[in-house]
């Protein structure tokens, strides 16, 4: 790429540059309301010891938009839930306009011992079968 450092060049640059501003703003930008994205939390530490609706009601009164459960803590939310409560902590979720963003498993795969690795893949499927 060369550059045209003549004074007709400098001219069309800087007058290309000073039009911009012109330019329309796209229909979906200009028609956004609000942030594009919102904060979440994790319940690692701040919602260890909160259930489902203490969960949900926490981060909708602090504008939270998602919230990654972590595994074995009080919100009870694991892969041995049947099929009934699985579709009542998503209904929970969803009237809350919450949303689950993800899973925090204790599955480690650095285990020198094959078992304990294979042990914590079928855990981490388990998860990501309670994820779908």
């Amino acid at each position: 790429m060369s550059i045209d450092l003549t004074r007709r060049g400098f001219l069309a640059a800087a007058g290309g540059l000073a039009a911009l501003p012109l330019q329309p703003i796209p229909a979906a930008a200009a028609a956004q309301d609000g942030p594009r994205f919102k904060l979440g939390t994790i319940t690692y530490n701040i919602g260890a010891a909160w259930d489902v609706p203490t969960l949900l009601q926490a981060c909708k009164a602090a504008g939270y938009g998602h919230v990654e459960l972590r595994t074995t803590h009080a919100h009870m939310v694991e892969p041995d839930l049947g099929a009934e409560q699985r579709r009542e902590v998503k209904k929970q979720f969803d009237d809350a306009g919450i949303k689950p963003w993800s899973f925090g498993t204790v599955c480690e795969f650095q285990s020198a011992d094959p078992s304990v690795v294979k042990k914590n893949v079928e855990d981490c499927r388990a998860f990501c079968g309670l994820a779908a």
